[in-house]
């Protein structure tokens, strides 16, 4: 099962991006590219995190962005 990671742009153009598969991981960027970068970097940390206490993780870590555009 991949990642679902939910990606918005705020008031102040900031990009928050939200994994919907791992509770409390989330981060954000001025730039889509740094928050790809940024993203990868939270995965891992929540994922070792989970692990080092005893929580089931993920065994996929296949990506799935799902962006939220207001038009």
């Amino acid at each position: 099962m991949p990642l679902t990671v939910k990606v918005e742009v705020d008031e102040t153009g900031t990009y928050v991006a939200e994994v919907e598969d791992l509770p409390g991981c989330v981060t954000q960027a001025s730039s889509f590219e740094e928050l790809l970068k940024n993203l990868r970097e939270a995965i891992t940390g929540n994922i070792e995190a989970r692990r080092s206490l005893g929580y089931s993780v993920p065994r996929d870590r296949r990506m799935r962005l799902l962006v939220e555009a207001t038009v």
